[in-house]
């Protein structure tokens, strides 16, 4: 019974993949997914296995087409049952991830960042954070298998921040930057296990590598932008210096094809120096604009940042650690508020690394 349950199943969807691709509509293409869905389930009921990604094969087939789908209503409901199914069920073998890897690549570039649809456009992004949260559930493949592999996938993972950086440059609408920044972080964020070093130097190296324009992108436009942006700008800025701007040994050339060694950057003396030279005049503006900002949030974000040099960075950068020394001062004493006591108190132990009460 069970078997003829499957059976009739997987005729159904095969038979309601072809009509999605002859009639793109919302309705079928949500009972596309659905009958994919429920092939999930019975699967999991049969056989108990969950490590099993291979129902994303009919999903890649409609997303490959994505030409197809020309009304902004058909290609959002396609995201939207995607942003689902990634939701359901885990990618955990290289070939569903190489496929999709390569397609989002593709419609990124012909769809996403040529279209002025401000609507569409935040729904990939939380597409694309939803892809990558569906990689990142087994550490292990998403670092082996995607970041940490330079040779293969080092380029498309370039591509995917320069057009994330692009589209926030070019999206006014405050919640769909956030969505940016949000996106951003589910792919540079390393939670606490055995392995955080290892996966520490695989996002440090990657932020290296393209830090002067995520750097440009998020410390641009510093006056005209709402606090809360601000802040969320800030913290994280103050997680990709602290996780890149490290000396750290360069990633073996020997491994990579030579069409790709010029990317990957060496964080050596000289490269902090420069860091430290590009890095300074921007604590400088961000100093300017947000020391006596209105906005508590927004300077006890500016102290973070600043705190961030301070303890983590010094050593190298010392001409920004003079500069962030000399911002914590400024927003210790520029207002009389008990919250300033937070900041002094924050300052304090990080520097003497000791606690201090008032």
């Amino acid at each position: 019974m069970s078997s003829n349950t499957n059976s009739k199943l997987i005729l159904e969807l095969d038979t309601t993949l072809r009509t999605v691709l002859q009639q793109p509509t919302t309705n079928n293409i949500h009972l596309c997914f659905s009958l994919i869905q429920q092939c999930h389930y019975r699967r999991m009921e049969d056989e108990k296995v969950i490590q099993d990604d291979s129902l994303y094969i009919p999903a890649i087939l409609l997303l490959r087409q994505f030409d197809r789908f020309q009304n902004p209503s058909t290609f959002d409901e396609l995201l939207q049952q995607f942003i689902s199914l990634f939701e359901l069920i885990p990618i955990c073998t290289k070939k569903i991830l190489d496929d999709l890897l390569c397609i989002i690549s593709i419609i990124f570039t012909k769809r996403i960042m040529t279209t002025n649809d401000e609507v569409q456009q935040d729904l990939f992004v939380r597409f694309f954070r939803a892809f990558c949260l569906s990689i990142k559930s087994n550490s292990t493949f998403f670092y082996k298998e995607f970041l940490g592999n330079f040779n293969q996938n080092l380029p498309i993972i370039g591509h995917y921040v320069s057009c994330l950086l692009q589209l926030y440059e070019k999206i006014n609408t405050l919640d769909y930057r956030l969505h940016i920044i949000d996106t951003i972080w589910s792919f540079i964020y390393v939670n606490r296990n055995e392995n955080e070093n290892d996966y520490r130097l695989i996002i440090g190296q990657i932020l290296a590598c393209f830090l002067p324009g995520i750097l440009k992108t998020f410390v641009q436009d510093t006056g005209s932008i709402h606090q809360r942006l601000i802040q969320a700008n800030l913290i994280l800025l103050s997680y990709i210096i602290r996780m890149s701007v490290i000396l750290s040994p360069k990633y073996p050339m020997n491994e990579m094809k030579p069409e790709l060694r010029d990317m990957v950057v060496e964080r050596n003396e000289q490269w902090l120096l420069i860091v430290d030279a590009h890095i300074a005049p921007l604590l400088q503006r961000l100093t300017t604009d947000y020391a006596n900002h209105e906005s508590f949030n927004v300077r006890r974000a500016l102290g973070i940042f600043m705190l961030t040099i301070l303890s983590f960075c010094s050593i190298w950068l010392k001409l920004s650690a003079k500069i962030a020394l000399k911002t914590m001062l400024v927003l210790v004493s520029s207002i009389k508020e008990d919250r300033n006591e937070i900041i002094m108190k924050i300052l304090l132990e990080k520097l003497f690394k000791c606690e201090f009460e008032f």
